[in-house]
This record gives structure tokens, C-alpha cells and sequence, in this order.
């Protein structure tokens, strides 16, 4: 009998190294499951650090990944109001459930349909957190062991997920100097940092997204965030909330309710014909 269960233990003990997973192999499996995504909806509950108050958001999004198409439905701040995005496009189509009460074509990165966003319509669903984790990889590649953290699991929603989180000791703000014809957006592509927090660090000299200021030097962050804290679920890889610290303090946070991956939808889902939306 002892040796028996003596085997039984030394089984549950191999089986527990070999079934653990590493932080990396999380991280490289989100990734995965992020670029196996061909459609998706989802509800999203968020809260974004506007001029220095966290601002309430709620809303619906349908996604198709390629080509890309976007349907957004709020259900705060704005009540009702729609977006419809074509990949390709530099507008969206937009009801704003409002006064003008007509459907706009709005620029994704203008003052109009960016007011209090972090992010534009693009970034909706996980392709945007994927590509700041490679360029991270890639960044702290000699030293990723001590930046990146699997602390555990972490019970979400009624869903497990693994709690990630990356440190990063050597977030600055630091100086750039603008180029001809580059634009915020341009430059917080090209460094894998948020343009909001670009404007927000240099009000005065850019005021939003397509802002241009030739040859000005200008605050920008070294990295998107000082501290990032993922809770990815461990059915799906895919990470259900996201925690992102900047100097100041939370910068941003998203929650991922009605997870639906790769849902089949009608051909005329992503049209303003479909029916339930309201565009006029």
C-alpha cells in the first residue's frame, strides 16, 4: 500500500513540472490565438484616463479580420450611437443618435470620432495588444525573464486565467524630434506607444492624432506602459482584461464580456442595411 502510494505521488509530482506552462509560452500563445481569430464579438466595458479622470465606456463590437470590418454599438457614454468601418477606409460611417441625426462620415483619427478615445475603431479586438507584445519580445529579448511574470491564476468572470504581468523598470519619458510631414499617429506607430499619451504629454504643440509639428522636439513615453497586467483565459488564450500603468498611475483598463470567436455571420452583417442597426 505505501508503495503504491508512493508511485501515485511521484506520478502527480511529474505530471505537475511537465503541465507547467511559462510565462513566455502564455504570451506566444495568446499571440497564437490572436492571429487564428477570423471573426469575433464581444461586449467591452472600459475605462480610459482622460485629462486626468477615468472615463466610463461601454459597448458592442463585431468584428471580421480580413478583410477587416467593424460594427461598434455603444452602450455608453453615447447611447445608441453606431460605427461602421471597411478596412482600407480612413472614415467610418457613424450614427451618432444625436443631433445632426444624419449619418457622418467621420476620419478614425480625427478630433470628432477620437474625443475621449484612447484608440481608434482599427484597434478593436486583440491584434493591437498581439503586436505591442511582439515588439516587447523583441525589445526586452535579453532580459524578458525579468520583466515578464506569471503570477498565477486568477478566477475571472467564472472563467480561470493565468495572471500575467510585465514590469518595466526603464519606462521614461523621453524627447523626439518630429519629422516632415509625420504625424503623431506616425510616430506612436513607429515607437509601439499610445498616441493619446503622445498629445496628452504635449498639449500646446499637437493637439490630436494627425497632428504635425515639423522639426519640434517632443515628449513621447520609451514604452506603451510601466506596468501591464493581463488575465488570460486559459481556454482560449485570449486576454479577457488588461490592465495598463503608465507614471501617472492606471492609464487604461478593458474588460471583455459575451466572448463569441469566430461566429458566422450573415453577408450583409457589416452593411447599414443590416437588420437592427439604425443608420438613416
Amino acid at each position: 500500500m505505501f508503495r503504491l502510494t508512493l508511485f501515485l505521488i511521484l506520478i502527480f509530482i511529474n505530471f505537475s513540472i511537465y503541465s507547467q506552462i511559462t510565462q513566455k509560452e502564455v504570451i506566444d500563445k495568446l499571440i497564437a490565438a490572436s492571429e487564428q481569430i477570423k471573426t469575433l464579438k464581444y461586449t467591452l466595458k472600459k475605462w480610459e484616463r482622460i485629462e486626468g479622470k477615468m472615463e466610463f465606456g461601454h459597448l458592442m463590437c463585431k468584428l471580421q479580420r480580413n478583410p477587416l470590418k467593424i460594427y461598434i454599438y455603444n452602450y455608453a457614454p453615447d447611447v445608441g450611437a453606431e460605427v461602421l468601418y471597411f478596412g482600407g477606409n480612413k472614415t467610418a460611417l457613424v450614427n451618432p443618435n444625436k443631433f445632426p441625426y444624419i449619418n457622418l462620415n467621420l476620419d478614425i483619427d480625427g478630433s470628432l470620432l477620437r474625443n475621449k478615445q484612447h484608440h481608434n475603431v482599427t484597434s478593436s479586438g486583440f491584434d493591437y495588444m498581439a503586436e505591442l507584445l511582439k515588439n516587447a519580445k523583441k525589445k526586452f529579448a535579453n532580459d524578458i525573464d525579468k520583466s515578464l511574470k506569471l503570477e498565477g491564476t486568477i478566477k475571472w468572470n467564472n472563467k480561470d486565467c493565468y495572471k500575467v504581468v510585465m514590469e518595466n523598470p526603464r519606462y521614461a519619458i523621453q524627447s523626439y524630434t518630429m519629422q516632415p510631414n509625420e504625424t503623431v499617429l506616425q510616430v506612436a506607430q513607429k515607437l509601439y506607444v499610445s498616441e493619446y499619451k503622445i498629445v496628452e504629454l504635449n498639449k500646446g504643440i499637437v493637439s490630436d492624432p494627425l497632428s504635425k509639428a515639423p522639426g519640434k522636439t517632443i515628449k513621447v513615453p520609451s514604452d506603451y506602459g510601466k506596468r501591464i497586467v493581463l488575465y488570460i483565459d486559459k481556454q482560449s488564450f485570449l486576454p479577457v482584461v488588461q490592465f495598463v500603468y503608465d507614471e501617472i498611475g492606471l492609464f487604461e483598463q478593458y474588460e471583455y464580456y459575451d466572448l463569441e470567436i469566430n461566429p458566422k455571420f450573415p453577408e450583409k452583417e457589416f452593411t447599414k442595411e443590416f437588420e437592427g442597426y439604425k443608420f438613416k
